[in-house]
């Protein structure tokens, strides 16, 4: 299949964007200790458990053992409003202390 050739990219470019005076009060003033990171994610897929393992608990894992993050992570994933699916705690009681939080972050449409 030389059409699809190139078209494959080996990462995903992170997506960002500023912070903006129409955030949500949790993301202008976040709860976060000092004994912690907060690591905020979009996840992929999130309400489907093997999607949620393979995109996000897999690669967080990774890097927990390889020393690139430690178990002083706080995880907080953005779910955009939706409540949040209850094996997420489940999934990281292993890898973190610290109880999943959830960000509400929306985009910021101009």
């Amino acid at each position: 299949m030389t059409i699809l050739q190139g078209t494959k990219k080996a990462y995903r470019k992170p997506h960002f964007r500023g912070n903006s005076s129409a955030d949500f009060h949790d993301v202008l003033h976040p709860d976060f200790d000092d004994c912690s990171v907060p690591l905020v994610w979009w996840p992929w897929w999130p309400f489907n458990p093997g999607d949620f393992f393979l995109s996000s608990l897999a690669p967080f894992h990774a890097m927990l053992t390889s020393g690139v993050i430690d178990e002083n992570i706080r995880y907080t994933p953005v779910m955009e409003g939706l409540t949040s699916p209850g094996y997420f705690q489940w999934y990281f009681d292993p890898i973190t202390h610290f109880p999943v939080r959830f960000s509400n972050v929306y985009p910021v449409v101009s």
